[in-house]
């Protein structure tokens, strides 16, 4: 599968990390837009949230893991990925909760 749907100007990196932390600060100053989540890892949220979105839900563990290494992802995300529970996954986002990185 491609990553052709990618946006990399709207991925959180090195070069516009600081702008995603104003954005999302910005956001809690404006009623009714406060951000119930906390992410503990803006880059590996953003990398492996590119990347499962193309893996077909509902998904497992095992499978989680097979494919996020197709994609050469750093070893942070295969180490976090590797502590999640052994189950099935319906998202992304119980996949990143799961992981550590969203909570």
């Amino acid at each position: 599968m491609s990553l052709e749907r990618e946006k990399p100007e709207q991925i959180p990196n090195s070069e516009n990390l600081e702008n995603t932390k104003k954005i999302i600060n910005e956001q809690n100053n404006i009623l009714g837009q406060k951000k119930e989540i906390n992410v503990t890892d803006f880059q590996g949220v953003a990398k492996l949230g590119q990347i499962l979105k193309n893996i077909p839900f509902p998904t497992d563990k095992k499978k989680i893991i097979e494919f996020v290494k197709l994609y050469a992802v750093d070893e942070k995300i295969l180490k976090a990925l590797g502590n999640i529970e052994d189950k099935g996954y319906k998202n992304t986002a119980e996949v990143t909760s799961q992981a550590g990185l969203v909570s």
